[in-house]
């Protein structure tokens, strides 16, 4: 992990727990742009990153980036069949929740 990964984790740990999935990732943007020299659109990916890693811990699935490509993603879970999402089911799942899904840091 690099210095600002780590300190968005950090960040994340100390701060989020009571925010809601968009405050935590906006709020730990705008601290890593304003304490690293950073972009909004960089601290916003590190941000999101930090958030994921946190919250893939005790997860007995992850994402084969080995399988992946730039239209597909490939879920692999412990002991069961690995789980595809093309880029046309990941657009549907945005389209029916994506409340829940977006996020102002990535543009």
């Amino acid at each position: 992990m690099n210095d600002i990964t780590t300190t968005a984790t950090a960040w994340l740990l100390r701060h989020a727990r009571d925010l809601s999935r968009p405050d935590a990732l906006k709020q730990c943007t705008d601290y890593l742009v304003g304490h690293h020299d950073v972009s909004e659109d960089t601290a916003g990916h590190v941000a999101l990153q930090a958030l994921a890693s946190l919250e893939s811990v005790n997860q007995r699935s992850w994402i084969d980036i080995d399988a992946c490509t730039s239209h597909l993603v490939v879920i692999r879970r412990q002991g069961k069949p690995p789980i595809a999402f093309t880029l046309t089911d990941l657009m549907r799942l945005h389209r029916r929740h994506g409340s829940r899904t977006q996020r102002s840091s990535l543009h």
